[in-house]
């Protein structure tokens, strides 16, 4: 295959994987999903801030992991690596839009299990 048809075929599955995402908004104080969920979907902003919060097993006390913003993605490790979620996601601003893509669509978009794509060191 030439670089013109790695290019190409590049491209073609990424247009795939766009077309595959759907769109979700959150509204203020919302969680797209909690701590400990099910690690089923991945998403990016396109619109508005969420916090990434954490309650570590031996307290209550929920800490602020970071602050994500438009084009910030997140909930890639516990779709890749099939695990719960190590940390919730919460709308921080009056609105967030978001698409996602659930790990169904994705690997029935390129075709295969993550496993079988990605080291295990992610």
């Amino acid at each position: 295959m030439s670089a013109r048809q790695k290019t190409a075929a590049s491209t073609d599955a990424a247009a795939s994987g766009v077309r595959a995402m759907s769109h979700a908004t959150f509204q203020k104080n919302q969680y797209v999903f909690d701590q400990g969920a099910e690690g089923d979907a991945f998403y990016v902003i396109t619109e508005g801030v969420a916090a990434v919060l954490r309650t570590e097993p031996d307290s209550h006390e929920e800490k602020e992991l970071g602050i994500l913003g438009e084009g910030a993605f997140f909930g890639e490790r516990a779709l890749i690596k099939n695990q719960v979620r190590y940390a919730g996601v919460r709308a921080e601003s009056r609105v967030l839009h978001t698409v996602f893509i659930t790990r169904a669509e994705f690997e029935r978009t390129i075709g295969e299990p993550l496993e079988t794509i990605l080291p295990d060191q992610y």
